[in-house]
């Protein structure tokens, strides 16, 4: 069964708010799990502090969020939990950006750009027949300067496997520009 992730309830009990929404100029994104507590990615206006991902929305569009880590409940072939991204950000009705928001200091790259990489590659497989302007960011906010010009081997490796996966190059930064 096709996965909605446009839907406003989360498909995991307990059912919480699955979309968030602002139009601010500046709000940040932000995620509470903890290995404990796995809760739902969401929108803030208030609390910079929280902030994992800040969003300059220049224009005051209506930008909503969808969470989909800890909240949709995708399955494998294998009938296994997938680790997905944690939310889509979606304006302008048919642009989206896949998030992934990380707090860590090291083992981050990878696995971050694999969850994405799953989500996207699963809403390809799912989507309708909208066309979507699909993009993505990798933000971390224990490193808000990483640059991927600043890579290793490893790193090169991680971006050309996300590429090949996803027809599109990984984003890594703390900032979204709603354009």
């Amino acid at each position: 069964m096709p996965i909605n992730y446009f839907q406003p309830i989360c498909n995991i009990s307990p059912y919480k708010q699955a979309k968030t929404t602002s139009n601010n100029n500046i709000f940040g994104l932000c995620d509470d799990s903890t290995p404990n507590s796995k809760t739902p990615a969401y929108i803030d206006n208030t609390n910079k502090s929280n902030w994992i991902a800040t969003v300059i929305n220049k224009q005051n569009l209506l930008v909503e969020f969808y969470a989909v880590d800890n909240c949709r409940g995708t399955l494998n072939k294998d009938g296994n939990s997938e680790s997905e991204c944690d939310g889509i950000l979606r304006y302008k009705t048919n642009t989206l950006v896949f998030v992934e928001l990380k707090n860590k200091k090291s083992n981050w790259l990878k696995s971050g750009a694999e969850q994405m990489s799953i989500t996207i590659q699963y809403f390809k497989q799912k989507k309708t027949e909208d066309n979507y302007i699909i993009k993505n960011c990798l933000c971390n906010k224990k490193h808000p300067k990483f640059s991927l010009n600043d890579r290793v081997v490893s790193t090169a490796d991680i971006e050309l496997k996300f590429k090949k996966e996803t027809g599109i190059a990984l984003h890594v930064s703390t900032e979204i520009n709603i354009d």
